[in-house]
């Protein structure tokens, strides 16, 4: 069970691909060093798989999350699974097959809900299924 938001999707089983918005993510580290105001968080539509966990918590459809990332997926793992694109092709979301809770995304969840507050429900889609998996390994004795 797990939850990885932005950089670290190669720990669902994703390598990395070299590319992006280096000069973006320069403008940025910049602005933090210097204590100045970062430039506005760049962002893009998204397609999300019908049926996916991230649609479960999202809805299927369009999507605009926000985007400093300067790696994308080029290979998938085994067991691994896309489920949501940007228009480009370019892979944003992923999950693990099988019965265990597991979703990494690309983009900057724990921000994006600033833009879309419906970005909150994947956390507590998250929470929920931690509950789920927590009371399966106490089973009978969680009821008493």
């Amino acid at each position: 069970m797990g939850l990885a938001y932005a950089r670290p999707l190669e720990a669902v089983g994703a390598l990395p691909h070299p590319g992006g918005d280096w000069e973006r993510w320069a403008l940025v580290r910049a602005a933090v060093l210097s204590g100045a105001e970062p430039p506005e968080h760049p962002g893009h539509s998204l397609s999300v798989k019908p049926g996916s966990r991230l649609a479960a918590a999202l809805g299927s459809g369009e999507r605009w999350v926000n985007s400093y990332h300067h790696q994308g997926v080029d290979r998938l793992g085994a067991g691994v699974e896309p489920v949501a694109w940007a228009r480009d092709g370019v892979v944003e979301a992923l999950e693990l097959t099988g019965d265990t809770w597991v979703l990494g995304v690309q983009w900057e969840l724990q921000e994006s809900w600033r833009d879309d507050e419906r970005m909150l429900d994947v956390f507590t889609a998250f929470a929920a299924a931690a509950s789920r998996a927590r009371a399966r390994r106490q089973g009978p004795r969680a009821a008493a």
